[in-house]
């Protein structure tokens, strides 16, 4: 799955996705990132087709999405 985003400032975020009843399913990523325009390619591994939350957090920042993977 390919992300696209901005960050004003560095900082360390956290990749996690989430099945439709909350129960994480998975830890994408977790890593420190520089201010500016960043594409990250996360890897989805082996999980099944279906709809699923994506929750990207920093200490100062916190975003849920909703995903739905179909190979």
């Amino acid at each position: 799955m390919l992300l696209k985003f901005e960050l004003n400032i560095p900082t360390q975020l956290t990749f996690n996705l989430y099945d439709m009843t909350g129960k994480q399913v998975a830890n994408l990523k977790n890593d420190f990132y520089n201010s500016g325009l960043i594409t990250e390619n996360l890897l989805l591994g082996n999980l099944a087709n279906g709809s699923y939350y994506l929750k990207i957090e920093s200490l100062k920042f916190n975003k849920t999405f909703k995903v739905i993977i179909n190979k």
